[in-house]
């Protein structure tokens, strides 16, 4: 089986899947991205890496075209991601607050 890379669209549809509405969650992945807990990543050299810049050049990317890049997580998921959620630096829903620290 080949996995397809994580991507801001994926995480919507899952999210739409089961949630409903998927505005509270897309607003924390655009926190995420703005904070680079996130970053979007491409093939720049064509050997089929995928790799991310420390740079905001995919602000200037639309909407479809940024949701449909493959996305690094930047953080050590179970230290920093749990940090974050205990001591509320993430403006995020208690729900998926709460849903965070049950998962991790």
């Amino acid at each position: 089986d080949i996995m397809l890379p994580l991507s801001i669209q994926r995480i919507l549809k899952e999210y739409e899947r089961y949630r409903g509405s998927k505005m509270p969650l897309e607003s924390s992945i655009n926190q995420l991205l703005e904070r680079g807990l996130l970053m979007p990543s491409s093939d720049h050299n064509g050997g089929g890496s995928l790799q991310y810049t420390g740079s905001r050049l995919y602000k200037t990317l639309d909407r479809a075209s940024l949701h449909r890049l493959p996305l690094h997580i930047t953080i050590d998921a179970e230290r920093e991601l749990m940090y974050l959620l205990n001591n509320n630096r993430l403006d995020v829903p208690t729900g998926l607050r709460d849903w965070g620290k049950r998962i991790n």
